[in-house]
C-alpha cells in the first residue's frame, strides 16, 4: 500500500479552503458589529464591539440566515438579555437539516416560512418568486398555535446541546481601526485621554462660588436642566453664560424630560448629549451642573453612571463643602490684637485613576 506526499502546495491549497469559510463568516459578522455600533447609544458601542467572538457559529449557515443571527445577538447584548438562548436563525437552520432527511410537519413547514419571511427582504423573496405570507397563513389557519410549540421545541433542545456563547467585554479599537470607523461616524470614547468628571448641585450655592471653582480646576461647566432657567436670578442660563463665557454650556438633551411628572429620567437626547461630554472630556474636565442638593435623587448620577460606561473612570460628585470649604475652628489668640485662623482654601482632588485591563482580541 502506498502514501501519497503531499507537497507543500496541497497542504496550503487544503488548509485554505478550510479556513474560506471561517473568514467570510467572520466578514460578516464584522459587518453586522459595525452597524449595530452605528446605530447604537454611544455607551453602548465598546460592548457590541467587543462581541465579536459571541457571533461564532456553531453550525453552518448561509449569509442571510447568519446576519440575522448576528442581529439577534447583538440586540440582547445591547438589552441586556440572554445570550445563550438559541436564535430564531439556529432554529430555520434546524428545520432546513431535518428537511433534508424527512418531509416537515405542516406547522413546521409554517414556522420556516415564517422565519424566511423575517429573514429575508422583501425584493429577495419577490425575485426567488416566494409567496410566503400566502402559504404561512394557510398553514397557520390549518395548524393554529402550532408555530410556537415547534419552535418552543427546537429551542429546548438546541439549548441541551449548544455549548455556551463567548460573553462580550468592552473593547474599544485602536490606531487605523479606530480611524476608520470614527470616519464613518461610529464614535468610540477615547479611554485614558479623559479628563476628570465632576457633578454640583446648585443648591445653596452662589453662582460665584461655583464659577470660581470652575476657573481654579480650568474646567467646563456643563448645564444638564431640561430647562436652564432658575427662580434665582444668578442660575438663569444667561446669568451664568455672563460669567463664565467660553466655560459654560447648555446642553438641554442632557435634560430629564419627566422632571415636572415625577416619572422615571429619561434624558432628551442621550446619545447626543452623552457625545459633547465627551468630546469636552478629551480637552478639559467637566463639571455637571443642576439644581438638586442630592445626586442620588438627581439625573446627573445617571448621566454620569453612563458617562463612566465609556471612561471607566469614577466621577466625582462635589458637594458644598467642596465648592466653599468650611472654616476651622478659631485657635485661642495670643494677644487681643490676634484674628482667628481659618482653613487654607481647597487645592484640588486627589482623583484616582483607573486602568481598563488590556484584552487581546481572539479569532473564531
Amino acid at each position: 500500500m502506498t502514501t501519497k506526499t503531499l507537497s507543500p502546495a496541497d497542504i496550503f491549497q487544503d488548509l485554505q479552503s478550510k479556513l474560506s469559510g471561517i473568514f467570510q463568516y467572520m466578514d460578516w459578522a464584522e459587518a453586522e458589529i459595525e452597524k449595530a455600533c452605528k446605530a447604537a447609544p454611544i455607551h453602548a458601542r465598546p460592548l457590541l464591539f467587543g462581541a465579536f467572538l459571541t457571533m461564532r457559529p456553531e453550525m453552518d449557515m448561509p449569509e442571510m440566515l447568519y446576519r440575522a443571527h448576528c442581529k439577534e445577538l447583538l440586540t440582547r447584548i445591547q438589552d441586556g438579555a440572554d445570550i445563550h438562548a438559541p436564535t430564531i436563525a439556529e432554529v430555520a437552520t434546524v428545520l432546513y437539516e431535518m428537511a433534508l432527511i424527512h418531509p416537515l410537519r405542516r406547522s413546521a413547514t409554517g414556522l420556516y416560512l415564517r422565519i424566511v419571511r423575517q429573514v429575508l427582504t422583501p425584493a429577495r423573496l419577490k425575485r426567488a418568486g416566494l409567496d410566503v405570507d400566502t402559504r404561512e397563513v394557510n398553514i397557520q389557519e390549518e395548524y393554529p398555535g402550532q408555530f410556537a410549540e415547534v419552535e418552543d421545541e427546537i429551542k429546548r433542545t438546541l439549548a441541551k446541546r449548544l455549548p455556551k456563547r463567548s460573553e462580550p467585554y468592552r473593547r474599544i479599537p485602536e490606531g487605523k481601526r479606530l480611524a476608520a470607523l470614527e470616519a464613518a461616524g461610529i464614535i468610540f470614547p477615547k479611554g485614558g485621554d479623559m479628563k476628570q468628571l465632576y457633578t454640583i448641585g446648585y443648591a445653596g450655592l452662589s453662582l460665584e462660588a461655583v464659577a470660581q471653582w470652575v476657573e481654579d480646576n480650568d474646567a467646563l461647566l456643563i448645564d444638564t436642566r431640561l430647562r436652564p432657567y432658575s427662580p434665582r436670578p444668578d442660575w438663569q442660563k444667561v446669568a451664568i453664560g455672563r460669567r463664565l463665557g467660553s466655560r459654560y454650556q447648555s446642553v438641554t438633551a442632557l435634560g430629564n424630560v419627566n422632571y415636572k411628572n415625577g416619572g422615571p429620567i429619561q434624558l432628551q437626547d442621550e446619545e447626543a448629549g452623552i457625545k459633547v461630554i465627551m468630546d469636552a472630556l478629551a480637552e478639559r474636565p467637566v463639571v455637571l451642573l443642576c439644581a438638586c442638593k442630592e445626586v442620588d435623587e438627581c439625573h446627573r448620577k445617571v448621566i454620569a453612571e453612563r458617562v463612566e460606561e465609556q471612561t471607566e473612570m469614577p466621577t466625582i460628585h462635589l458637594s458644598k463643602l467642596d465648592i466653599i470649604p468650611a472654616p476651622a475652628h478659631p485657635q485661642a489668640p495670643s494677644s487681643d490684637d490676634a484674628e482667628p485662623q481659618t482653613q487654607a482654601p481647597l487645592e484640588g482632588f486627589d482623583v484616582p485613576s483607573q486602568t481598563p485591563p488590556s484584552v487581546q482580541l481572539r479569532l473564531f
